[in-house]
């Protein structure tokens, strides 16, 4: 599992600049959603971006990584 949050990790980065701290992950409220939740909130002030323009820039390339694992 630590190889998987290193990648998100890093596709947050990549995306953002920023990197998360480990306890930024969590799960999701509903299982239909994914499996862990990343909150653009914390994000957004610093960013000067709505979480919303932020998860949107972080999806693709965590939607890359669950391609490569299948």
């Amino acid at each position: 599992m630590r190889p998987l949050i290193d990648e998100l990790h890093a596709a947050v980065f990549d995306a953002t600049g920023v990197r998360p701290a480990p306890g930024d992950w969590a799960p999701t409220p509903n299982r239909t959603l994914g499996d862990v939740a990343f909150p653009c909130f914390k994000l957004a002030k610093g960013l000067g971006k709505a979480p919303a323009v932020i998860a949107q820039e972080i999806a693709p390339k965590i939607e890359a990584i669950a391609q490569a694992k299948g």
